[in-house]
């Protein structure tokens, strides 16, 4: 039987925030076929609403150019 003290105990894990995966954080299949702009729109909206997250959307020359810096 263990003891009182042991089941009080909470077990801490701390890992370094590493970036995730797309398909991580959305599920892709939904937005697929949907065009550029409204996926766009459909990322910015959803963020809109999560105060503690910042996000926007490069095209894929601006991406080339943050990843060469």
């Amino acid at each position: 039987m263990k003891s009182l003290f042991y089941r009080q105990c909470r077990n801490f894990a701390f890992n370094y925030p590493c970036p995730r995966n797309l398909r991580e954080i959305m599920k892709m299949s939904l937005i697929e076929k949907e065009p550029p702009n409204q996926v766009e729109e459909i990322w910015k909206e959803y963020h809109k609403q999560r105060h503690q997250n910042i996000a926007d959307v490069f095209t894929k020359d601006e991406h080339s150019v943050i990843q060469r810096k």
